[in-house]
């Protein structure tokens, strides 16, 4: 005979029968729930291989790299085939759990900030290296974002910048305050007037500027494209 799994609304009214002190506490969570068996130890099976992960972290992770290393070129060629499907699969994902991923976040950004400032250099040191790696295919695939997004990154950066100010100009002056001995005086280039500028690889004292010389340097290259 076949054995039927019951579904929520079928065993709601046999919690009802069960006596309360036939609740267990997870170690886990620290919910109170109903065993379904004598032995059951924990509220769901997510709690169940948080507790298991935690006792067998290295051997898991010793594991998950050993097969990662085996596997690594097949998982890129997998990637690389089916790189379309892929980033279709994650934008669908991403739209579909938008506000669940920022809540997340929201709810968990204090232990984020903690995990990256105690291993701050650990993850610095990684990202230094996957950058040297990767760097020419890094700054190909920026470029063909930036030109496929080119408009909606300006939109974004401007409404950043108009809704966020004063919280820019308070940042900019306590650290122009905390690094004034190193950020001297400097003449912009694109207007020949002297400013303190906000950061110490800043050169010119406004966007306007900026893009004035970039158009400077760039005129012949721009002339060419729009033929």
């Amino acid at each position: 005979m076949e054995r039927r799994k019951m579904n929520d609304e079928e065993f709601k009214p046999l919690l009802e029968i069960v006596p309360t002190d036939a609740l267990t506490v997870c170690p886990v969570c620290g919910k109170e729930f109903h065993a379904s068996r004598s032995n059951q130890k924990y509220c769901s099976q997510k709690c169940y291989g948080k507790k298991y992960y935690e006792e067998n972290k290295e051997k898991l992770d010793a594991k998950h790299k050993a097969y990662y290393e085996e596997n690594k070129e097949k998982k890129r060629a997998y990637n690389e085939e089916n790189k379309k499907k892929l980033d279709a699969k994650s934008k669908a994902y991403y739209e579909e759990n938008k506000e669940k991923i920022r809540a997340y976040y929201e709810e968990n950004k204090e232990k984020i900030r903690a995990y990256y400032e105690e291993n701050k250099k650990k993850l610095d040191a990684k990202s230094k290296a996957y950058y040297e790696k990767n760097k020419e295919k890094i700054k190909t695939k920026r470029k063909e974002y930036y030109e496929e997004n080119k408009e909606a990154i300006r939109a974004y950066g401007k409404g950043y910048y108009e809704k966020n100010r004063e919280v820019l100009k308070t940042k900019s002056k306590a650290y122009y305050d905390k690094n004034k001995t190193i950020l001297k005086a400097r003449v912009c280039p694109g207007c020949d007037k002297e400013f303190f500028p906000s950061r110490s690889n800043q050169k010119h004292c406004s966007q306007k500027c900026y893009q004035k010389e970039w158009y400077k340097k760039n005129k012949e290259k721009l002339k060419t494209m729009k033929r």
